[in-house]
């Protein structure tokens, strides 16, 4: 399993930059087309899905030598190790971390900032998982991060984040 395109926000909601991943295996060094760093900058929400793509998966991806030559191993949920690596793809590009050539630092930063408060594993019934942490982007207070199925997602969504700058969701916006 690997994630191969997102959608992102821009300036409004109906400003969607859809972006196709590179690579079709557990390796997080492959590209983004159109990514940039300053692309990367300009908008932090992608900071923010590479975060909850890291920090709500239980998956672990592992350097290491492996038969199909990808140079990186997965312990896991398929699903999980598919967005973590795509996390780690997505880091790449952030001035912040930086992490290039050793993108699997990228969880190791995020893990050394924050605090786990809790996780709501994914259930069938509920078709998403929250992890609570303290500490992301300095902020003391809690933020959870949550993924899942998109409908159960937006139902407990408010607010989007457009370029950084919250919205408060109305019926027509979901």
């Amino acid at each position: 399993m690997c994630a191969t395109e997102f959608v992102t926000f821009g300036a409004s909601v109906g400003d969607q930059v859809n972006y196709k991943v590179k690579e079709n295996s557990y390796s997080p060094e492959a590209d983004i087309h159109d990514m940039t760093k300053q692309a990367h900058k300009a908008n932090p929400n992608f900071r923010h899905i590479s975060a909850c793509c890291m920090l709500n998966s239980f998956a672990t991806l592992k350097k290491e030598e492996t038969a199909d030559g990808s140079g990186y191993s997965l312990t896991g949920s398929s699903t999980e190790g598919a967005l973590k690596c795509f996390a780690a793809k997505l880091a790449k590009y952030d001035s912040k971390y930086g992490y290039d050539k050793a993108p699997l630092q990228y969880e190791q930063k995020l893990e050394t900032e924050v605090e786990r408060v809790c996780t709501l594993e994914f259930s069938s019934e509920r078709k998403t998982m929250s992890t609570v942490v303290t500490g992301y982007e300095g902020n003391n207070s809690n933020t959870v991060f949550l993924k899942g199925a998109g409908d159960r997602v937006l139902a407990k969504c408010n607010s989007i984040s457009l370029n950084g700058n919250a919205k408060n969701l109305t019926e027509g916006d979901k």
